[in-house]
C-alpha cells in the first residue's frame, strides 16, 4: 500500500501522489479525523474536462477542517489530468481509453488500466463509501442527476440510495453500469453513487457550491459531521434509454435538457451531409430528458442523447 492507512495521525491532513507507472502519478489528499467514524472517498476528473466536480475536489481541503469529523475524507481530485490540461473529451490522452469503461483494471495493462487497478489495489479496501463527481462534457448539456448502482448486491444498492436521497438533485436513476470506479466499486461490495452537474465546458460557484453542500449532506447521512440527515424530495427513474450515432452524422437535438417528453415525441436527428435523415429518435416512453450532446457532428459510437422513463 503506498499510503499508510493505519499509522494516518487523528486530526490530520495529508497529501499523497499515488504512482501509476514511473513518471506518472494521481494526486491524493486525506483528511484524517479526530474520531473514528466512516471513510468516504470522493473522486473527481474521471472525466477531464467535466468540470464542476474537478473545482468541487479542489475546494474540499481548505473547507474540511479534520479535526471537526469523525471518520476519513479521501479526495481524488484528479484523475484525468491530461485530459483536462490538454482539453480531451471523454478518454485518457495516454491510451484514448475511458476510465468509465476499463474497470477492473489490469496492471500491466494501458495508462488507464493500471490507474483502474490502483484504485481498487490503494483506495477500495480502505473506504466504506464513494461518491464520484462528474458533469456533462465539453459537448453536453445535463440536467444534475444521481445515477446509483442498481446491478450491486441488494444491500448495497440499498445503502447506496439511501445516501443518494440525501442529495439536492431531484433526479434518482437506477444505473446497470459495471465498469467504472463508482459501479465496480458497488460490485466489490462497497456504496457508492455518481453525481452529475454541470457541462458545456464551463463551471459557476452556484454549481461548486451545489456540489459542496450535497458532499457535506453525504458527510452528515454518513455520521461525519453533525447537520441534518433527512431526505429530499426525488423522482425516481428505473429505467433510462441511452441513445448513441450509428454512424458519422450531423445531429440535431429537438428538446433540452431536463425537459418532459412524451411517448412517440422526436426527440432528434442525425443527418447525413447532404441534410437526408440517417435516423429520427423518438422517445419509447413519456420522460425527462438526462442529457444530450450539443455538438453538430457525432462519430459513429458517440452518445446521442439519454432520458428516463417518467412514471
Amino acid at each position: 500500500m503506498q499510503i499508510p492507512w493505519n499509522t494516518l495521525p487523528p486530526g490530520s491532513r495529508t497529501d499523497y501522489t499515488l504512482e501509476i507507472e514511473p513518471g506518472k502519478t494521481i494526486p491524493v489528499t486525506v483528511l484524517k479525523g479526530a474520531a473514528p467514524g466512516k471513510t468516504l472517498a470522493v473522486s473527481a476528473g474521471v472525466h477531464g474536462c467535466e468540470y464542476v466536480g474537478i473545482q468541487t475536489a479542489r475546494r474540499l481541503p481548505a473547507l474540511i477542517r479534520p479535526e471537526k469529523i469523525h471518520g476519513t475524507l479521501v479526495l481524488l481530485p484528479l484523475l484525468n489530468a491530461g485530459g483536462l490540461f490538454r482539453g480531451v473529451r471523454q478518454v485518457m490522452p495516454e491510451d484514448g481509453k475511458d476510465l468509465n469503461r476499463v474497470f477492473p483494471g489490469d496492471p500491466a495493462g494501458s495508462f488507464s488500466q493500471k490507474l483502474a487497478a490502483v484504485i481498487e489495489r490503494e483506495i477500495y479496501p480502505a473506504i466504506d463509501f464513494l461518491l464520484d463527481l462528474h458533469g456533462g462534457d465539453m459537448n453536453e448539456e445535463l440536467t444534475p442527476v444521481i445515477f446509483y448502482p442498481a446491478a450491486a448486491e441488494p444491500a448495497v444498492t440499498r445503502a447506496a440510495l439511501e445516501a443518494a436521497k440525501r442529495l439536492s438533485p431531484a433526479l434518482l436513476v437506477a444505473s446497470q453500469a459495471k465498469t467504472g470506479p463508482y459501479s465496480y466499486a458497488a460490485r466489490k461490495g462497497i456504496p457508492a453513487i455518481l453525481l452529475e452537474r454541470g457541462g458545456l465546458g464551463r463551471w459557476t460557484e452556484q454549481e461548486v457550491s451545489q456540489d459542496i453542500e450535497d458532499i457535506l449532506r453525504l458527510m452528515a447521512h454518513l455520521g461525519m459531521t453533525g447537520g441534518a440527515d433527512n431526505p429530499l424530495p426525488h423522482r425516481m427513474i428505473d429505467d433510462a434509454v441511452y441513445e448513441a450515432a450509428p454512424e458519422d452524422g450531423f445531429w440535431y437535438p429537438f428538446t433540452a435538457a431536463g425537459s418532459r417528453v412524451k411517448a412517440g415525441q422526436a426527440l432528434g436527428e442525425l443527418q447525413r451531409l447532404d441534410g437526408t435523415p440517417i435516423k429520427t429518435f423518438t422517445a419509447r416512453w413519456d420522460g425527462v430528458i438526462l442529457y444530450h450532446t450539443v455538438s453538430l457532428g457525432a462519430a459513429k459510437g458517440d452518445p446521442l442523447i439519454a432520458y428516463g422513463k417518467w412514471e
